[in-house]
């Protein structure tokens, strides 16, 4: 039975992460939830972040709350995914957060160099 993955995020910086895990075998990713399309640009123009386009792409279940209510979080564990995998967004983060053992948490900050000390700086990998 295919290990079922949820992601979670919306910048650029999870595509990478994203990509390795829908390659891998036995695995299947039941949604991606990213942040909903905004205008962009001089004109306005409503565009896509970078995961959903991804995740439209692959042919993915996209979901785009503008906030992860507690309809949302009751479709999140209706998925019933085996590794909740949380990525960047702190409104889904912080919204439902109920790791499970062995489940992998990554995140991100947008943090300039001198705003932390070296050893804080870049993405961590945290196993609950």
């Amino acid at each position: 039975m295919p290990r079922r993955l949820v992601l979670l995020g919306s910048d650029e910086i999870a595509l990478p992460a994203f990509a390795a895990a829908r390659a891998l075998p036995d695995t299947e990713v039941v949604a991606v939830y990213s942040q909903p399309d905004r205008p962009a640009g001089r004109g306005q123009e409503v565009r896509p972040n970078p995961v959903a386009a991804w995740a439209r792409a692959e042919g993915l279940t996209l979901l785009q709350p503008e906030r992860l209510e507690a309809a949302d979080a009751a479709q999140l564990v209706a998925l019933q995914a085996d590794v909740p995998d949380a990525g960047v967004r702190d409104q889904f983060e912080h919204r439902v957060h109920h790791p499970q053992p062995g489940a992998e948490h990554g995140h991100h900050h947008d943090v300039g160099a001198q705003g932390m000390a070296a050893e804080s700086r870049g993405p961590r990998r945290i196993v609950v």
